[in-house]
């Protein structure tokens, strides 16, 4: 079974509950919008991008569109400054978690929603959700993705491009078949 393990260095932040208001313009009725707070959006856009780029620089390719996935996702928090040198060493040990806020599923939402588009197509695939909060030195995220069934493996760029090449070798041998017997 394949698997995409990929790591974004930096503390994690959680999603932020969506912001509403009301738009108001001359001549129209009033309407709400929703939408994320500013600190929420510009973190989706640098998780993205460091997404695409580890996907890009590791070969791999976005899951196929309806396949189920499973995903484990370690969020490293920083560990407290006011802990004392034996409370840090068993924080790094995993001897104490964060049983703190904020809320593990508020970190989740938000790497489910910046991974879309590029580690697959919507979030609705992930079928199965690991997630994990604990204490580190070195704060990031480490996701691992990968098809619930081992029919969908994520395929590297140069296997792609052989499939394709072929694929299209196959579609060729059968169009000049069909030629042949047409004369």
């Amino acid at each position: 079974m394949s698997v995409a393990t990929l790591v974004i260095v930096g503390a994690p932040m959680p999603q932020g509950r969506p912001r509403h208001r009301i738009v108001k313009s001359y001549g129209k009725a009033p309407f709400g919008v929703v939408y994320d707070p500013p600190g929420c959006k510009k973190e989706k856009q640098r998780i993205h991008t460091i997404v695409k780029n580890l996907m890009r620089e590791k070969g791999y390719v976005m899951f196929a569109e309806h396949v189920p996935l499973r995903l484990d996702i370690i969020f490293y928090v920083p560990i407290p400054t006011g802990f004392s040198k034996v409370k840090r060493t068993k924080a790094n040990m995993a001897l104490i978690v964060p049983a703190v806020k904020p809320d593990l599923d508020n970190y989740a939402k938000l790497v489910l929603d910046a991974c879309c588009g590029v580690l697959y197509h919507d979030d609705n695939s992930v079928t199965d959700l690991n997630i994990k909060k604990r204490y580190s030195n070195h704060p990031g995220t480490k996701i691992q993705a990968q098809p619930l069934f081992e029919e969908a493996p994520i395929l590297r760029q140069p296997q792609r491009e052989l499939q394709l090449k072929q694929n299209s070798k196959i579609k060729r041998q059968k169009c000049l078949a069909a030629d042949a017997k047409v004369w």
